[in-house]
């Protein structure tokens, strides 16, 4: 089979990282595949550090933790050097399993958290409906209670930002 090879291939895009554990936690269209670093590093024989200076999503970072080299990261956008931080961070059992346990609270609660402030989002009920706004506010607050580790809170930010984005009015297709 003859490729043309100017043709996209959809295993070198964001696409192909969503099914991959820790790549697919959150959906940036900027990122590049994981395939494409796989390849990359396996090409170097004696590949003892890698450095990112532009980490975005963390793909480079994940892609050698697993394969055991240490990677160097840094990005000019703070969300994505925390997005980085938290998908290359080590999480035990026990954190996992508190998180879990701390989410299902949250969904089994009736608290109403009465007091909430939604964000100075220009026109923000272009993107979010009121009574969504309201449980984003109540979420966000539950999330940052003192009780939490910031393990914890960093998973559960994660899937935040998953269901703030799903329950958008944004179209992601692009």
């Amino acid at each position: 089979m003859i490729v043309n090879k100017l043709q996209q291939r959809t295993d070198y895009t964001h696409k192909y990282n969503r099914d991959f554990g820790r790549h697919g936690w959150l959906r940036l269209t900027p990122a590049y595949s994981l395939k494409v670093v796989d390849e990359l590093i396996r090409q170097q024989s004696k590949a003892t550090r890698v450095l990112d200076p532009f980490c975005g999503s963390g793909t480079t970072a994940l892609c050698s933790a697993v394969r055991g080299i240490p990677a160097v990261t840094t990005d000019i956008n703070p969300f994505l050097v925390w997005l980085t931080k938290t998908k290359t961070e080590n999480y035990n059992d026990s954190t996992i399993r508190n998180e879990i346990k701390f989410a299902s609270s949250v969904r089994e609660s009736k608290n109403t958290f009465e007091n909430y402030a939604p964000p100075k989002i220009h026109n923000i009920e272009r993107w979010w409906t009121a009574n969504v706004i309201k449980f984003f506010c109540q979420l966000r607050n539950s999330i940052e209670t003192d009780s939490l580790n910031n393990k914890i809170k960093n998973i559960l930010k994660i899937a935040f930002c998953r269901t703030l984005i799903k329950l958008s009015n944004a179209s992601f297709d692009h």
